[in-house]
């Protein structure tokens, strides 16, 4: 019975790490849009839903997390914006990779890195894919 417990404790603490990694990869995906577009002086905003709206929009496949900005940008600079979530999102991936490898013999650390890398991988193909409201869409659409 103890060693059942301990199983269902170590999966719930996967699971909670990976649903914190989705969440994270969410804010730190839209903070790359909205310093890159303050960086250009394009004045954002960021608007993100609370957890349990977040829950809902996700079942209904909307977005999350926003960043608008205020006046016209130039193409480049709109480029720029749509391109720094993803790369956000691939520098995480890469910090959990580098946790992966450096933690040669901890089998629980090496999960908690799979646990991050897995949603971090997942939140750069989905975004960069070209459906609408997703950043590859955007980026396609300056690319004509």
């Amino acid at each position: 019975m103890k060693n059942v417990l301990i199983k269902i404790l170590k999966v719930g603490l996967v699971l909670l790490i990976f649903t914190i990694s989705f969440i994270g990869n969410v804010y730190l995906h839209e903070y790359g849009h909205y310093v890159t577009a303050g960086l250009l002086g394009l004045n954002p905003n960021i608007e993100i839903s609370s957890i349990g709206e977040s829950l809902n929009y996700i079942l209904e496949s909307k977005p999350v997390a926003s960043v608008g900005f205020e006046g016209d940008a130039l193409k480049s600079e709109m480029f720029l914006v749509g391109l720094m979530g993803p790369f956000m999102n691939i520098l995480l991936s890469f910090v959990f990779l580098i946790i992966y490898f450096a933690s040669e013999k901890n089998e629980y650390v090496k999960k908690f890195a799979l646990a991050g890398l897995i949603p971090s991988v997942l939140s750069f193909i989905v975004n960069m894919l070209p459906f609408e409201g997703t950043d590859g869409n955007i980026l396609l659409s300056l690319l004509n």
